[in-house]
């Protein structure tokens, strides 16, 4: 009798195989969304606690202008400070003979008497610095692919105004940089921007910093209040130019990875969710149809003796194998699309170890979504098997009553010809089955606009930021302030046609109990190069004395305009002021505040400027690069169109793979 529920089975899928083809799909698309991303975010989260652990990443760092070693005694006094180090970090110009773009090097103090015991480096290539040799540097390996340096190799940098030369010896990982980015890109650009590693000796006597240190971090104990920590840490540090610490979760390499890593779980919740629902959708309309249509069959089998529980599990089988079917190919495209989305990320994080892996449990997560689903949907349609008596089920099913339904009450249908009151009355007649059919074709149009919206944010992002409010080529910041008369020295130089000139100082907002760390910049009152906008686009006026913040600040502040705003600024005298805030500006990278070039500059009695913004003729690029490279106070130079042309080559190659797959998913669905 089985044998003759299995052939009945394999009848049944041959005949509605195309039915059988299509929910499956759906419900692969919901496994491999499943497995897909959670498997990455694995892989992901293995691997960044796997360098952290190996490496004995920070909890807790700090930047400073300068301050002697014996402060160390006193902050490793702080409670709940395990273990704690000392380092200086310049900024310098490299010198890239055969690359005409200006390349900026991070550069950090290696220890003579032992290596870091925070942050510890993983050596990729070559070895460590020998403490004897003073020409010697480590480089992360993001930049030396990107520029196809090798150990043994010559690099020169630009440091006090003269070509210092070293020798690579190694290339090396570290956890502070699996995603080195610079403050003033919005992407990585491992081509233009490195870090390195030389002779604490050699460079604490290039910065003038023998004997002091600018930067630290540290770990903290078993159940500390890293609140506490950072309170007491920036007390020790306000009298040396403390710029105010930051804890793990505001580093800006930890927050990329982790911000990456919650996305693919957010992912792995929301899309699974759709197909699955879809899915219980279509086997249950599918399932009910079938039923209803082979009710002289049931009738029959229950009169040969098959009781009401083989009939339903003969339905239900035929069920688990469309639901298998779908499992294992989703479990299939799930693995290709997590392998393929954890190779795409090594071009981002430098991990020393970044493998694939899928935790056995996820295929049972996702056979136990699958079958629920799966069970959900046709349950409710097999309850009628049990009602059915065979006599009764060999007769033909009562045909339903006629009668006018609320949306034909309406009289909507008299506009319509015959073949269209057909069609409206079919439509209404079962509202809840065409609500799900509308919701069903809804998750695919929001699916695909979910993948392909990202590319008009992007342009719109491009369009906004580098066309609207940043219009020129170039900008340049310099290693510290430098007077207001530096800019007569750039107007000399080959194609530069207009310049403007702005102060940024690091400070800290409050509103109320909230607070953030951001920049304060000075922009002139006339700007041409750098604009404000509103959520319009439309130009706002910089206030004479209030203040302007973007709108990721006055989120996080949920400040609004009026507010008075309590700003401290974190370099030199350490001012605080309190300003009115005028208005909000459209921006959507970083955390800035804005007002008055002069204003600022009267608030903190110096009328230097850090940065300036240049218009340049395109005839005089490269020979303006090249004299831009040679000048000392230089810290960065920023060339518009390399930023955009990274911008496009890291993130749009991203979002094209994952516009694919939801695009894929869509189409499932719509199907």
């Amino acid at each position: 009798m089985v044998n003759n529920l299995n052939k009945k089975i394999r009848r049944d899928l041959l005949k509605m195989k195309s039915q059988v083809i299509t929910i499956a799909l759906v419900i692969a698309s919901g496994v491999a969304a499943l497995v897909g991303f959670l498997s990455t975010q694995d892989s992901l989260k293995l691997a960044q606690s796997r360098f952290y652990q190996e490496a004995r990443f920070a909890d807790v760092f700090a930047e400073l202008s300068r301050a002697p070693l014996s402060l160390e005694k006193r902050l490793e006094q702080i409670p709940g400070v395990v273990s704690l180090e000392t380092r200086v970090v310049k900024h310098y110009l490299l010198h890239l003979p055969n690359q005409l773009e200006t390349a900026v090097g991070r550069f950090i103090a290696y220890p003579e008497s032992e290596p870091p015991q925070l942050n510890r480096l993983y050596l990729r290539q070559g070895r460590f610095l020998d403490p004897r040799k003073k020409d010697e540097i480590l480089i992360s390996e993001g930049f030396a692919l990107a520029n196809h340096y090798q150990p043994g190799d010559q690099l020169a940098a630009i440091i006090n105004g003269s070509y210092e030369k070293f020798t690579i010896v190694g290339t090396v990982l570290s956890p502070e940089y699996i995603y080195a980015i610079r403050g003033d890109a919005p992407v990585p650009n491992d081509r233009q921007y490195g870090i390195f590693w030389i002779s604490s000796k050699v460079l604490e006597a290039a910065a003038d910093m023998e004997g002091s240190f600018n930067s630290l971090s540290l770990i903290a104990g078993p159940g500390s209040s890293i609140p506490q920590i950072k309170a007491d840490l920036d007390e020790l540090l306000l009298d040396y130019g403390g710029l105010g610490s930051y804890d793990r979760e505001n580093q800006m390499s930890h927050r990329f990875v982790s911000d990456e890593i919650n996305q693919n779980r957010v992912m792995a919740v929301t899309i699974p969710f759709i197909f699955f629902s879809v899915a219980a959708f279509l086997l249950n309309g599918v399932i009910s149809r079938m039923v209803a249509l082979q009710r002289p069959q049931i009738a029959t089998l229950k009169a040969m003796g098959y009781s009401n529980s083989q009939v339903f599990l003969h339905y239900l089988a035929m069920t688990l194998v469309i639901v298998c079917l779908g499992l294992v190919l989703g479990c299939v495209a799930g693995i290709w699309i997590g392998h393929a989305m954890t190779v795409l990320y090594t071009d981002f994080y430098h991990f020393p170890i970044m493998t694939f892996f899928v935790r056995p449990w996820l295929f049972l997560l996702a056979l136990s979504m699958s079958v629920g689903s799966g069970l959900l949907g046709v349950l409710f349609s097999l309850r009628s098997i049990f009602q059915l008596q065979p006599a009764e089920a060999l007769r033909p099913p009562a045909p339903p009553d006629f009668h006018k339904n609320l949306w034909e009450k309406l009289k909507i249908s008299r506009f319509f010809s015959n073949k269209g009151k057909m069609i409206y009355r079919n439509l209404t007649i079962h509202p809840l089955r065409t609500a799900f059919s509308v919701l069903g074709l809804s998750f695919a149009v929001m699916i695909t606009l979910l993948g392909l919206h990202w590319f008009d944010l992007i342009q719109y992002l491009v369009y906004s930021q580098f066309h609207l409010s940043q219009r020129e080529d170039l900008q340049i910041s310099f290693v510290d302030p430098v007077p207001q008369r530096a800019l007569q020295e750039l107007n000399h130089y080959p194609g530069v046609l207009i310049t403007e000139a702005y102060r940024s100082v690091p400070i800290k907002i409050k509103l109320a109990h909230r607070q953030a760390t951001s920049a304060l910049l000075g922009y002139p009152q006339q700007a041409q190069l750098r604009l404000a906008l509103n959520q319009d686009l439309e130009k706002i006026s910089i206030p004479s004395q209030g203040l302007l913040i973007s709108q990721l600040l006055a989120k996080k502040l949920h400040a609004k305009p009026g507010d008075l705003l309590e700003i401290e600024v974190l370099e030199e005298k350490r001012p605080h002021l309190s300003l009115v805030l005028d208005g909000v500006v459209e921006q959507w990278l970083g955390f800035a505040a804005y007002m008055d070039l002069q204003n600022l500059q009267k608030l903190l009695d110096d009328d230097r400027i850090s940065m300036a913004a240049v218009k340049i003729d395109p005839q005089y690029k490269s020979q303006l690069q090249l004299r831009l490279k040679e000048v000392p106070k230089i810290a960065s130079i920023n060339f518009k169109s390399y930023i955009l042309e990274m911008f496009q080559k890291s993130v749009v190659q991203f979002l094209l793979v994952f516009a694919f797959f939801l695009s894929l998913f869509a189409l499932v669905i719509a199907v």
